[in-house]
């Protein structure tokens, strides 16, 4: 009985930090004011990417079909780029990217510039 109480007390304490205090963004919620990432907007649409090409437009995301999972270069749309690691299967990622890089890249993949 003293475990559950501790519980609810923990769950109230973290309803008090900024990741609680959700603020709207123009659709979609973000955690707190000084880190808008999305976290419930779905998306209207998707442009299938090629690897090696980069003059998409830089819209909400980047989705990775991964048939074989490996690292993944997004070149951002400030010119700067990341990479991540993407396991098998899809992996949405809220990157503004204008095109993935081939040089980096070793997951075997479809990619997609969400809308």
């Amino acid at each position: 009985m003293p475990q559950i109480f501790l519980r609810l007390f923990i769950i109230s304490l973290l309803m008090w930090t900024p990741f609680a205090q959700a603020q709207v963004y123009g659709g979609y919620t973000a955690p707190n004011p000084s880190s808008p990432i999305p976290t419930d907007a779905s998306y209207r649409g998707g442009v299938a990417m090629t690897v090696g090409t980069l003059t998409y437009q830089a819209w909400r995301g980047v989705g990775v079909n991964a048939t074989v999972a490996g690292n993944v270069s997004i070149q951002m749309a400030d010119g700067s780029a990341i990479v991540v690691t993407v396991p098998v299967g899809w992996t949405e990622l809220k990157f503004s990217a204008v095109g993935i890089n081939s040089s980096g890249t070793t997951a075997t993949a479809t990619y997609y510039d969400l809308r």
